[in-house]
């Protein structure tokens, strides 16, 4: 079963305001640039000595964010590429990920929905760039969690309930030739249910993961 990719943290305003190296500007209630000795840079607004309102902050390692700040923290809306790719543009708080989003990997794989906490949590969709898989449904803490259907590359797809990123409960599986599986999932299993071919229409019954023919 595809894993969805694993979610970069944001917080990238962590270093101290004591250690600047250089302020042009007014770096106190004004719009001023502010480099720290380990070469991260902000340039924007400032409010009681810290960045409020918009402006640009580039890390020493390549990432930038460029938006909304509060307190001196990513808060509102902005976007932040990263060094290795990678590229967010949503809504922030705190230094996180929460509110509505898009996020497209480095490898091309790309989840567009609700974030809370850095996380993929609420109404979204994931869609693998390798395979065209395409998930639509809920998430909960980054995993694929209670409704959702997935539509596969290969032409097959399930339409039903989801726990911990696999398909468990109630749900219907069709396959790239149009034989359908409906019924009761577990662990990705088909456990107990109707297995029904397309071609001739014949019926077979499962329970506990068992044919009853």
């Amino acid at each position: 079963m595809k894993k969805i990719s694993i979610l970069i943290a944001s917080a990238l305003f962590g270093t101290s305001m004591a250690f600047a190296q250089v302020c042009n500007g007014n770096c106190r209630n004004g719009e001023g640039t502010y480099t720290w000795a380990n070469g991260d840079k902000y340039e924007g607004q400032f409010v009681n000595g810290k960045p409020e309102g918009k402006g640009v902050l580039i890390k020493a390692n390549g990432d930038k964010y460029e938006g909304e700040f509060a307190q001196g923290k990513l808060d509102g809306k902005g976007k932040i590429t990263f060094a290795n790719g990678t590229k967010f543009d949503g809504e922030f708080k705190a230094n996180e990920k929460t509110g509505k989003g898009t996020i497209v990997f480095a490898n091309g794989d790309k989840y567009e929905g609700s974030f809370n906490a850095d996380k993929f949590n609420g109404e979204g969709t994931y869609t693998w760039a390798a395979s065209n898989d395409r998930y639509e449904g809920n998430f909960e803490n980054g995993q694929r969690q209670g409704k959702g259907k997935m539509n596969y590359g290969s032409g097959a797809s399930y339409d039903g309930e989801w726990n911990a990123d696999q398909r468990h409960g109630n749900g219907v599986y069709t396959t790239n030739n149009g034989n359908v599986k409906e019924g009761t999932f577990e662990n990705e299993l088909f456990k107990t249910g109707t297995y029904t071919y397309k071609n001739g229409g014949a019926k077979i019954e499962y329970e506990n993961g068992v044919s009853k023919r």
